[in-house]
């Protein structure tokens, strides 16, 4: 079994959606691990959730600044990063991100791919031409995926029949801390605790 040093994960920013609240879970909790060099890439280090992980000491943040300096040079100066660190793991939560790091594995080797699935179906039709061209690229980059984690059974059979199958898949359900919540057995409502 191979040993898991450097992780590496890339996301677009960090405003406020799901995939990100998890993200942030996964960064703090990965952070408190001594064995673990984790750098967190963004397109963008921007959104109102870059307050939770931006004090954490033992996390890499890189800001890519893809508005900035636009894609293509986004992505080359990623891809000099990856070849100088040399991650055990690269992990991708969302499509976009999947496709490129599918596209650096061509370039970048000895790193174990990992992507994400954070939906339950596939709207193509909702992002255009665009939404298109992104599933139709990443049924072509599917199999340079070592393991597509969804966060649901209907998600990962949905990214199958969608997209194809990698060489492994794992659901891992969102983690929720229970205890932050309340429910009200009279009306059914769930709220945050005060």
């Amino acid at each position: 079994a191979r040993i898991v040093k450097k992780i590496w994960i890339l996301h677009p920013n960090m405003n406020i959606g799901g995939a990100e609240t998890q993200l942030v879970h996964l960064i703090k909790g990965l952070a408190d691990s001594k064995n673990i060099d984790l750098t967190v890439a963004f397109y963008d280090a921007t959104g109102p959730l870059m307050d939770q992980i931006s004090d954490l000491e033992s996390v890499n943040l890189i800001d890519l600044k893809r508005s900035e300096i636009g894609r293509l040079r986004c992505f080359f100066d990623l891809l000099t990063r990856l070849r100088r660190s040399r991650p055990d793991v690269f992990y991708t939560l969302l499509i976009g991100p999947n496709i490129l790091s599918g596209l650096l594995s061509f370039l970048s080797a000895g790193t174990i791919w990992v992507w994400g699935n954070r939906v339950s179906w596939f709207e193509k039709s909702e992002f255009g031409l665009k939404g298109k061209f992104a599933v139709r690229l990443a049924r072509y980059l599917v199999k340079r995926s070592s393991l597509l984690i969804s966060n649901s059974t209907v998600g990962e059979r949905e990214w199958q029949r969608t997209i194809g199958t990698p060489k492994r898949t794992v659901v891992i359900p969102n983690g929720i801390d229970i205890a932050r919540y309340q429910f009200d057995e009279s009306t059914g409502a769930v709220s945050e605790k005060s």
